[in-house]
C-alpha cells in the first residue's frame, strides 16, 4: 500500500546533511486557511482528486483526510503557524473500512493533549500551492475546492448524548477490542440484526444487542452452561440514560438448548429476583455513528444509525485480527495508514 505523506512528516528521521539549507517562506494565516490536497508530485492533480488532504481553519484547528481504495481516515488537531514554520499536533483519529458495501467504524481515539506530531517548513508558495519540507524531503500542497470520494458521515461532529438523540434503530457494524500489541475487530454480515432500537418511554422495540450480552453475562456469572442460550424479549426490557451512560435491564428471559437444526429444548422462563441491569458509556455519538463501551469483555461496539428496524434474528460474524508490536498503540499498523507505520 502506497504510504502516506504524512508519516514522512511526522514519523520519520532522516537527517540530510548533504542538502542546501532552504529557508523558510512565511506565509499569513489568511492564506493558509482553507482546504488542501497534498501529494508527492510537483504539479497538482490533472483530475483534481488526492489521496490526502488538509484543511486548515481559521481558529487553529486542522482537520486531515486519507482516502486510499476502501479505506477513510479522520485526523483533527491544532496547528501553529510562525515564520513559515507549520507544527500540526494530531489529537483526534476515526477509521472506516468499507466491508460487504458497510463502512465498518474500526478505530476512534482521542487524546487530551496530542498522540503525534507534524513538524513541516514552508520553502515555497503561489496563489495555489504551498512547498514544504519535511524530515524526509518534500511534499506539496495544492488549493482544492471539495475532497473527491468522501462520504461526510465519517467526518459529522460529535453532539450531545440525549434520549432524543438516541431514539431510532441503531445497526451494530463491528465491535474491537484493542491492546498494546494491536487489535482484533469484528463485523457482522448483516448489522440491523445484530444492533438495538430503542423508543420512547423506556421501551425497547428490537435489542439482539442486548440479549447477546445478557448471554455474555449469564455466562460469565456461571448462571448459564457454554450450551445454553437465551431468548429476550423487548417487552421484558427498558433502558434509561444518565449523563453519557445506558443503562439496559431486563426482568425475564428464556433459557434454553438447541440443536444444529434450531429444536429447543430444556426451555425454561427465568424471572430474576432483581432485574438484570448493565451500564453502557456512549463513547461516541453522531447523527450518524454510536460507540458504546462494554466494561464487561472490554469492547467498543460500533452501529450505524438505520431508518429500518431489526428483525432480530441471528447473525453470521467474521474475526478481522491484526496482530503488531508496536508500542504506544495508535502509532500500530492497524490503523492502515502509513501515518502510524
Amino acid at each position: 500500500m502506497k504510504k502516506h505523506l504524512l508519516i514522512i512528516i511526522s514519523c520519520i528521521a532522516v537527517v540530510l546533511c548533504s542538502c542546501k539549507q532552504e529557508e523558510p517562506v512565511p506565509v499569513p494565516d489568511e492564506q493558509l486557511v482553507g482546504l488542501w490536497g497534498l501529494t508527492l508530485d510537483e504539479k497538482p492533480s490533472a483530475n483534481g482528486a488526492y489521496e490526502e488532504y488538509v484543511r486548515f481553519m481559521a481558529d487553529g484547528n486542522f482537520e486531515y483526510y486519507a482516502i486510499t481504495s476502501q479505506e477513510y481516515a479522520y485526523h483533527r488537531g491544532t496547528y501553529t503557524n510562525v515564520d513559515g514554520q507549520l507544527t500540526m499536533l494530531y489529537k483526534k483519529l476515526r477509521r472506516f473500512e468499507i466491508i460487504e458495501n458497510v463502512a465498518r467504524y474500526t478505530v476512534d481515539i482521542q487524546a487530551d493533549d496530542y498522540w503525534n506530531k507534524g513538524e513541516l517548513t514552508i520553502i515555497g508558495t503561489s496563489g495555489n500551492s504551498l512547498t514544504l519540507k519535511t524530515r524526509s524531503g518534500k511534499c506539496y500542497m495544492f488549493k482544492a475546492t471539495a475532497i473527491a470520494d468522501w462520504n461526510e458521515e465519517y467526518s459529522a461532529p460529535e453532539i450531545p448524548v440525549t434520549a432524543d438523540a438516541l431514539l431510532g434503530q441503531w445497526d451494530q457494524v463491528n465491535f474491537s477490542q484493542t491492546s498494546g500489541t494491536g487489535a482484533t475487530w469484528w463485523y457482522f454480515y448483516e448489522p440491523e440484526k445484530m444492533g438495538i432500537s430503542f423508543a420512547a418511554g423506556a421501551a425497547l422495540d428490537s435489542c439482539p444487542f442486548w440479549q447477546s450480552r445478557v448471554l455474555e453475562k449469564l455466562r460469565l456469572d456461571n448462571i448459564l452452561t457454554a450450551d445454553e442460550l437465551v431468548e429476550v424479549k423487548p417487552v421484558y426490557c427498558n433502558w434509561s440514560l444518565n449523563a453519557d451512560t445506558i443503562t439496559l435491564t431486563c426482568s425475564q428471559y428464556v433459557a434454553y438448548k438447541a440443536d444444529s437444526e434450531g429444536n429447543r429444548s430444556n426451555e425454561r422462563t427465568v424471572t430474576p429476583e432483581t432485574p438484570l441491569a448493565m451500564k453502557y458509556p456512549v463513547a461516541i455519538l453522531t447523527g450518524y455513528y454510536m460507540i458504546l463501551y462494554n466494561s464487561e469483555a472490554n469492547l467498543h461496539h460500533s452501529f450505524h444509525k438505520h431508518v429500518k428496524k431489526s428483525a432480530g434474528a441471528p447473525a453470521r460474524w467474521r474475526n478481522v485480527t491484526e496482530e503488531h508490536s508496536a508500542n504506544p498503540l495508535f502509532c500500530d499498523k492497524f490503523i492502515k495508514s502509513a501515518l502510524f507505520e
